[in-house]
């Protein structure tokens, strides 16, 4: 039985064959190498540009509900209302005012179907007046909450 490799062309076909698969192989790697770098690099570029502009979109959605709730909260029907139950009126009278407050707060809470609730808290940071979904606030949370004069939001 004669050898696969005995012939001078056999062997010369097979090194051609070697070779080949060998310089395909390196430039396969080097490609896939070089690509998954490139890809990163671009990767490493735009996730910080990205994250930056997510950012400032955030800071920017909370600075206009920031504004809002100034605004809701300088209302003159709650400015006012709140001033005179703060004298402590007659039962009926504040109730008057607490039914007020609410219709105020609802309508607000209508023309911005993004709260889920609007409230007004007292001196000790309880809820005095709640529309919308009622929801157990933290101490944490209540801590946290901002103050406008006599007003929190």
């Amino acid at each position: 039985m004669r050898s696969a490799f005995g012939s001078l062309a056999a062997r010369v076909v097979f090194f051609v064959f070697a070779v080949t698969l060998v310089t395909s192989l390196t430039v396969t790697a080097v490609s896939v190498n070089s690509i998954d770098s490139f890809l990163r690099e671009k990767g490493n570029q735009r996730f910080p540009e990205l994250l930056a502009a997510s950012s400032d979109q955030v800071a920017q959605w909370y600075e206009q509900r920031e504004r809002e709730m100034v605004v809701f909260a300088e209302s003159e029907i709650l400015a006012k209302n709140l001033a005179e139950l703060g004298r402590q009126p007659s039962p009926a009278r504040r109730e008057h005012i607490r039914a007020e407050i609410e219709q105020y707060l609802g309508y607000v809470r209508s023309g911005f179907p993004q709260y889920l609730a609007l409230f007004v808290l007292d001196s000790q940071r309880r809820p005095l007046l709640w529309v919308g979904e009622r929801i157990e606030l933290p101490e944490a949370v209540l801590g946290g909450l901002v103050r406008f004069d006599r007003v929190h939001t």
